[in-house]
């Protein structure tokens, strides 16, 4: 068995790094669940004549949440806290 400077066995810090990676896809399905998708947009166009004037540009924000999405993002959720479960486990032995 490998054991780092600390005196740990490499297998179990991988393991606690398996268990580290299951907590933070945990909370950013939580998250997934609550946020809403923001995009923006930005461009700016010119006349296509040859008459002298100003330019101008848009941008935009846009917002958008799915009412309805069958489920989906809270099954996503439970998969994520049964892959913590498990990991735990093994960490744990």
């Amino acid at each position: 068995m490998r054991y780092d400077g600390n005196g740990l066995a490499s297998g179990i810090l991988e393991a606690r790094a398996e268990v580290e990676k299951a907590e933070a896809a945990v909370r950013l399905a939580k998250t997934d669940i609550w946020v809403p998708d923001v995009e923006r947009s930005a461009g700016t166009a010119t006349r296509i004549m040859s008459i002298p004037g100003p330019q101008f540009g848009t941008f935009g924000i846009h917002l958008g949440y799915e009412l309805f999405d069958g489920g989906r993002k809270r099954a996503v959720k439970r998969e994520h806290e049964a892959q913590l479960a498990q990991r735990r486990r093994t960490w744990r032995g």
